[in-house]
């Protein structure tokens, strides 16, 4: 669904979004993916830029509300 909603996210943006949606924080999912804590911030706001919403929303709580 979210994949359809916003076509533009990348595969690893896809699986970010998935594991925000498990309530994990920024440095669980670098630690998981094994990558680094700024990268998975930079990956986020590229989520919020292509998704269209600004700072002051929760992005995992805007994940959470997609069906």
């Amino acid at each position: 669904a979210l994949a359809v909603r916003i076509p533009s996210l990348t595969p690893m943006e896809l699986l970010i979004c998935g594991l925000l949606r498990l309530q994990l924080r920024s440095k669980e999912i670098a630690e998981l993916l094994g990558l680094t804590t700024k990268t998975v911030n930079r990956h986020r706001e590229h989520i919020r830029a292509k998704s269209g919403i600004g700072r002051r929303i929760n992005l995992t709580t805007y994940l959470c509300s997609i069906a």
